[in-house]
């Protein structure tokens, strides 16, 4: 994800940015953050393929409002099929 990109598509309909985690290299959250203060978004971290992954000692899914990470190979938020997921709530979206 790269959050110059991110910044140019926010419109005052976004709520959520969710940077993914992917093969086990973590996404830019010093940057990402930053920019999610600054538009006053909440971030929700996938972090299903970056299990143990960490940015200067901090493991990953522990820096946004919100962490979603799965034990199944194929990656999809969907809870009504029963596919296993760890979801970490930390906040209530509004």
């Amino acid at each position: 994800m790269n959050p110059a990109r991110v910044s140019a598509l926010v419109s005052e309909k976004t709520k959520v940015i969710l940077p993914v985690h992917i093969y086990g290299q973590p996404a830019l959250m010093e940057e990402i953050l930053s920019l999610a203060r600054q538009h006053h978004l909440k971030v929700i971290e996938d972090c299903a393929q970056a299990h143990g992954a960490e940015i200067l000692g901090q493991k990953v899914g522990t820096f946004g409002d919100q962490t979603d990470s799965s034990f199944q190979w194929i990656i999809k938020i969907d809870f009504a099929l029963r596919i296993p997921h760890l979801l970490s709530v930390r906040i209530k979206l509004r």
